[in-house]
């Protein structure tokens, strides 16, 4: 941070007369700076920050002040080197200005950063390679690379091998790589593409063609629980001998009848729960700064089994058996009492095991079976949108694991219900009769 950095370089404004609010302070900060450039010449900060956090606000503006100070804002045409396009990119959309991370994706985002200053300097034969030299063939040399290369967030098969990184991977990674060009070259405004002057003395521009070099990738696996599995599951989490797995049966049940996401569902608060209005509202993640607000309501069975939990005005709904914690017995050993908790991986892989339900994850037990179920009992796939919260519904309908069988149920309901069968037999009857006569 610049060392004119401080609170005087954001403030406030007021709405101008001719504006429907006027006299009320506008929400946002405004920069409020005076710096030099240097070769001189002045230059006045006086536009919005967009935000309405201040520590934010003045981030923001102390980060375009170093770099009207340095003269990194007029560049134009002029390159830059991998490293400084992704240590920028880091800054300004990871950390949005803050010097913290603030998107979910900032681990995965990181080690594909890794990636990048690992083998790129490589393929390009340049120690600090320019984004100008990242060509459609360094791009082909790293993903055939990555292909190769064991994926480290897998344990190793029963035959001792590493699974290779997959295509959804890789083209993650390309996903991140062509983010940051466009970043370099629309609003930094640097030379990221590579030159042509192959077929003629004309130099053009050769950018790097992603959907080329994108691998297919197989349709993720539309996987349900049955309803005699759902019945494994319960049983199994409700013997007394597995304690330590109990808050996993309940969390199932309440994942059927209200399918939020597992994050949202595992830190469910009273204070998210309305009994009267029947309703839960919680905080979903979307493209928005600080999420979407996501009201659910609330079915008969799920408030039910609220009401007999004895409503709160605050505190975790959802909590599991430790045995570890809570008071000490006469023989100095801790009693055990419930705790809240996040995570409950460890628990749903002993579950997934003993009841015998291959690779099923969390997230297609309740969420893709909550949807498949509204589709099969009659529902349809606005009713499934709404209920998961996602605000496309390509999505939801990426979340239904109807199979053939149900596929040949649904056409039999449908000529039952309109008699199809019949009528078309005697029509058919009746026109082969005309013809013979």
């Amino acid at each position: 941070m610049p060392a004119n950095a401080s609170n005087d370089i954001v403030t406030r404004k007021k709405y101008p007369p001719s504006h429907e609010k006027s006299g009320e302070i506008r929400p946002f900060w405004f920069e409020n700076a005076n710096i030099k450039r240097p070769n001189g010449e002045g230059v006045r900060l006086r536009s919005s920050t967009g935000t309405n956090d201040k520590k934010i606000a003045i981030a923001r503006t102390a980060h375009k002040i170093h770099e009207i100070e340095t003269g990194q804002d007029q560049v134009q045409g002029q390159f830059i080197a991998l490293e400084d396009a992704l240590n920028r990119y880091w800054l300004e959309h990871v950390c949005k200005g803050t010097g913290e991370p603030k998107l979910a994706s900032a681990s995965f985002i990181r080690k594909t950063f890794l990636h990048f200053m690992r083998l790129l300097p490589e393929f390009t034969g340049r120690k600090t390679p320019l984004l100008n030299e990242i060509s459609n063939n360094v791009v082909a040399q790293y993903v055939a690379q990555r292909c190769s290369e064991p994926n480290q967030n897998f344990k190793r098969e029963k035959s001792g091998k590493v699974p290779l990184v997959g295509p959804k991977a890789v083209n993650n990674e390309l996903c991140q790589l062509r983010a940051v060009l466009t970043r370099a070259r629309l609003r930094w405004g640097y030379q990221v593409d590579t030159i042509n002057s192959k077929g003629g003395p004309v130099r053009r521009p050769d950018p790097v063609r992603f959907d080329l070099h994108f691998l297919d990738t197989p349709d993720s696996p539309k996987r349900t629980i049955t309803p005699d599995q759902q019945r494994r599951i319960v049983e199994f989490c409700n013997q007394p001998e597995n304690s330590a797995q109990a808050h996993v049966g309940t969390l199932l049940m309440a994942g059927l009848w209200c399918p939020l996401r597992k994050m949202n569902l595992t830190t469910l608060d009273w204070s998210q729960v309305d009994m009267q209005a029947r309703t839960i509202s919680v905080r979903v993640k979307s493209k928005r700064p600080g999420g979407r607000l996501l009201v659910t309501p609330i079915i008969q069975p799920f408030w039910m089994w609220l009401a007999n939990q004895g409503p709160q005005k605050k505190g975790r709904i959802f909590q599991r058996w430790d045995k570890n914690s809570g008071a000490r017995g006469k023989d100095g050993q801790p009693l055990g009492r419930m705790v809240p908790f996040d995570s409950f991986k460890r628990a749903w892989n002993t579950v997934r095991e003993e009841c015998e339900l291959e690779g099923i994850t969390w997230h297609e037990a309740t969420r893709k079976t909550a949807a498949t179920r509204i589709l099969l009992a009659g529902g349809d796939l606005v009713t499934a949108q709404k209920a998961l919260g996602h605000s496309d519904i390509q999505t939801t309908m990426d979340y239904i694991g109807i199979t053939d069988a149900n596929v040949s149920t649904g056409l039999e309901r449908a000529a039952e219900w309109a008699k199809v069968e019949g009528q078309g037999l005697a029509h058919f009857r009746h026109t082969n009769e005309k013809q013979e006569q």
